[in-house]
């Protein structure tokens, strides 16, 4: 049984279709110049060469060609590639290698985009002399198969290894009907039966695949972090897209007794479509029992740095020569970079800065000068792997700071990416604590506009206005809460600090004033928000406020003498002005 479909697999044929889709598909082979880069390509021509009946000494044959006339033409395929790409069809080959599947074709590539170039115009002349002589051959073949000759070839070792290896194992047997048969080109029933078990048993194998990384994941993560990492499994399900982390916990690396983050369980799925595009686009995010800032069980420990100085120890008699040697060349590397260097820095045209926008267009423009080329076309690796989160909302994330209470973060059209898919990324936090409502939408990041924030806090304590004032009228004010409202505009790009203007409404406060207490029911009071995004400072305006305050202290310093007034009256008239004067 297996020997059988073990020859109808590897039988081809010399029928024009079949010469044709051999020494394509053996031409395809041979041009890809790295399979690691190129593992979509190099899948689709296996499975065409599985799925159809090719002639696989033709494949082998034209593959080896191929291979041959890549080596030979190599230092032409990359300046090639590279006009291709920064050419007019460039835009052309960015849309094609962002599509699921394509984008792990090496698209990217400029060897490989030179060498399709190159070869593929060569491939289909070959075909088709190729055919042409195949053709004529069986056709004189024919006629002689079963005389003295066609006995001799195919007894001979020649004809024991080539005809069943293009002709098929019937060859062997009856060498007129080898070169007479024309197999179809499709494998019919066997290539459907083997599509349809694929098609069914693979999703479920794999989508049930389960790896477990906790001893891979850990360590990597504790070094990145500086601190304690503690994960009591990490699950990944690669098909499924799906990565599950239980018992998860960064220890503070300021505050080792602290947590800076906790979860009971962290799980992040991902779209395969999007791995297939070579994108990480989450899909879903959820969080188990999150909490910020509470007490660890056991303190946490600060780990090694990402970087580690070396260990230096003394080098024996043959690894100190190796030293030398490898010292030479690297001197004379040095030189020749020095060399460029100078060259640079006599260049007409004045280097930009490393901030200026164009210094990355203008360093790989002198690396071109000197002969060093880019392997990779920027402009589309640059959209590969990264993130593209579209929405997601994370409830119930537990503060320390806000005394155990909980605050939910969603977050939209986040990516980094932002400036090339248009998209600004926008983050609200909500929470019940002081009604707390926060948004914050970073438009400079996919445009001109300055990043926009709106947010308004209530019943928030006094305190931080109070330190704001003056020691004579701190001690007189007590009591309240501030309900602020901001909004504004800010930059990173200017690198100035943060500075949005709100309105500051300080309800149920007491002034006192000599030994009386004066009820406060609102005051508006401007105010800005000061410092950076990450460390905001409310910065009260403490004229305005102390102007008011002033106006409070003498209308109850009015209304207090006022009253004497009228009690002095009152004991020196006595009884005589009765019923004119109500009483207080």
């Amino acid at each position: 049984m297996f020997a059988t479909s073990l020859r109808q697999f590897i039988r081809g044929g010399l029928g024009p279709r079949h010469v044709f889709a051999s020494v394509l598909l053996g031409w395809g082979l041979g041009l890809i110049p790295s399979y690691g880069t190129s593992p979509g390509l190099l899948l689709v021509l296996l499975l065409l060469a599985g799925g159809l009946r090719v002639n696989l000494g033709l494949l082998a044959v034209s593959a080896l060609v191929s291979k041959a006339t890549l080596l030979m033409t190599l230092p032409l395929t990359a300046p090639l590639g590279r006009l291709v790409l920064q050419g007019p069809l460039g835009p052309v080959f960015e849309t094609l290698s962002g599509m699921p599947g394509l984008a792990w074709f090496g698209l990217e590539r400029y060897d490989l985009v030179g060498a399709m170039l190159l070869a593929l115009p060569i491939a289909g002349p070959c075909a088709f002399l190729l055919n042409r002589g195949i053709q004529r051959l069986r056709h004189i073949a024919r006629a002689g198969a079963q005389g003295d000759v066609g006995k001799a070839l195919a007894a001979g070792w020649v004809g024991r290894v080539s005809l069943p290896l293009l002709l098929g194992p019937g060859a062997r047997a009856d060498l007129r009907s080898a070169f007479e048969e024309t197999p179809p080109l499709l494998r019919g029933k066997g290539g459907v039966l083997a599509l349809a078990a694929l098609l069914l048993v693979a999703p479920l194998f794999f989508r049930s695949l389960s790896v477990e990384i906790t001893a891979l994941l850990q360590p990597a993560l504790e070094t990145v972090h500086g601190a304690t990492v503690d994960l009591e499994r990490a699950t990944l399900r690669p098909v499924a897209g799906t990565l599950t982390l239980k018992g998860f916990a960064l220890a503070d690396p300021d505050a080792l007794h602290l947590n800076l983050f906790e979860a009971k369980e962290a799980r992040l799925s991902l779209s395969f479509l999007g791995l297939l595009a070579k994108r990480i686009e989450v899909t879903e995010v959820g969080l188990e029992a999150p909490r910020v800032g509470y007490e660890r069980p056991v303190a946490g420990v600060r780990t090694a740095p990402l970087v580690t100085p070396p260990q230096v120890a003394a080098p024996s008699g043959q690894a100190l020569g190796e030293i030398f040697v490898e010292g030479r060349r690297w001197q004379a590397r040095l030189a020749e970079l020095q060399g460029w260097l100078e060259r640079w820095a006599r260049s007409a045209a004045p280097a930009p800065a490393p901030d200026d926008p164009g210094y990355e267009a203008w360093l790989e423009a002198q690396l071109e000068a000197v002969g060093y080329r880019v392997a990779v076309h920027s402009p589309i690796t640059t959209a590969y792997w990264g993130l593209d989160l579209r929405e997601a909302e994370l409830e119930d994330i537990r503060l320390a700071v806000l005394g155990d209470r909980t605050v939910t973060l969603s977050l939209k059209a986040l990516g980094d990416l932002p400036l090339r898919e248009g998209r600004a990324p926008k983050l609200a936090l909500r929470s019940e604590a002081f009604d707390l409502r926060l948004e914050l939408a970073l438009r400079a990041l996919a445009g001109a506009e300055p990043h926009a924030v709106r947010g308004q806090l209530r019943g928030l304590p006094l305190e931080a206005a109070l330190a704001q004032l003056q020691p004579a009228f701190r001690s007189r004010v007590s009591g309240g809460t501030v309900d602020l409202a901001l909004e504004g505009t800010f930059d990173h790009r200017v690198g100035g600090p943060l500075a949005l203007q709100g309105i500051a409404e300080l309800r149920g406060a007491v002034l006192t004033v000599g030994q009386r207490a004066v009820p406060v029911e609102t005051l508006r009071i401007p105010a800005t928000v000061q410092g950076t995004l990450t460390q905001p400072r409310l910065v009260v305006d403490r004229d305005a406020l102390e102007s008011q305050l002033k106006t409070l202290a003498g209308d109850a310093v009015k209304a207090e003498a006022q009253e004497t007034l009228e009690r002095a009256v009152r004991k020196k008239l006595g009884g005589k002005l009765k019923g004119l004067i109500p009483d207080s």
